[in-house]
């Protein structure tokens, strides 16, 4: 009997002091109480603070399991977080000669897919990377980082302008690649088990694609910087004087850039130029002009006679000693 008293007032102060969201009375502390009676049950459950026991310990059991789902996501997220700020620090610095990457961000089986390469391992991963980062083909490589952002709780985003010189080739052409990357995070280990590119410049970005062998083929080609030079020399140079960064590449060569701060001037003609206005052409810039046209006619035309055994052979040579030359991030 002096149980009986007890265990109400005991009920009502657990009820108290306890979050409503934790707190639950299981039927078998009824029985041992001895409130067999569905009033008794109701009132007490009433004086706590409840409903019934039965809907009020599934609406914890609901409660508990949402709170566990919203920490495992916050635990993801947190993770996924981790791994984008260490591709901030990474990716920028990853064609440097003298930093050494942080592979162990990486599974031992990452598999990494871009529209010219489609392999498995760390081991493949790393050797890639040195071979655009310094090797007897290419040299010079630089990454900018424009963006990255976590798409998922095991996603994280990046958009990346990549550049390298082709050391191997006489007229050292420089590719540029713009595109983005998606690193899938094992939320288990915090390491990137899948690493996925795709680039501004072609539709289909499956390896291996014809669009991306047509792309680098195009880069790696003479004919590429002799027009890009006859084009500025035309153009007096004007949009190449400043520094600037190429954001977005896309087909036939079209690019979106980011211009450092300058003072520019526009003439009636639609010219544009630094801060020195455009003079008028005089007979000596006239006849130069005409001469270098004159040779970059002859050089085209020998281009266009070398060009098919002079890449033959270059891409003999990549395919037999090297991995496929491609940008993989």
């Amino acid at each position: 009997r002096g149980m009986h008293r007890a265990t109400p007032l005991l009920l009502c102060l657990c009820g108290l002091v306890s979050d409503v969201n934790s707190f639950s009375v299981s039927p078998a502390l009824w029985n041992y109480a001895g409130f067999r009676g569905g009033e008794t049950a109701g009132a007490v459950n009433r004086a706590v603070g409840f409903g019934s026991v039965g809907s009020h310990s599934r609406s914890v059991l609901r409660s508990r399991t949402g709170t566990c789902q919203v920490a495992m996501a916050e635990v993801e997220t947190s993770k996924a977080e981790v791994l984008a700020n260490e591709l901030r620090e990474e990716l920028p610095q990853l064609f440097d000669i003298n930093y050494t990457p942080k592979w162990d961000l990486y599974e031992e089986k990452v598999m990494f897919i871009d529209p010219l390469n489609n392999f498995e391992g760390i081991k493949k991963y790393s050797d890639t990377i040195q071979l655009l980062k310094d090797s007897p083909l290419f040299t010079g490589g630089k990454m900018d980082l424009h963006e990255v952002k976590i798409l998922e709780a095991s996603t994280v985003f990046t958009r990346w302008t990549l550049a390298m010189t082709c050391k191997a080739l006489p007229w050292q052409p420089r590719l540029l690649f713009t595109g983005t990357s998606k690193h899938t995070l094992d939320v288990q280990s915090c390491l990137a088990t899948r690493h996925e590119d795709t680039w501004d410049s072609i539709d289909d970005n499956n390896p291996v694609s014809l669009e991306a062998v047509v792309d680098l083929v195009a880069q790696l080609s003479p004919i590429a910087p002799i027009a890009a030079a006859g084009v500025r020399t035309l153009k007096r140079a004007g949009e190449e004087a400043a520094p600037y960064s190429v954001l977005r590449r896309f087909k036939e060569n079209v690019q979106v850039r980011r211009y450092e701060a300058l003072d520019m001037v526009q003439t009636p003609r639609g010219q544009v130029t630094t801060a020195t206005p455009t003079t008028p052409p005089t007979p000596s810039s006239l006849a130069s002009d005409t001469l270098f046209l004159f040779f970059f006619s002859l050089s085209l035309s020998l281009c266009l006679c070398l060009v098919s055994l002079s890449l033959s052979l270059s891409l003999s040579v990549c395919l037999c000693l090297c991995p496929c030359p491609c940008p993989c991030l």
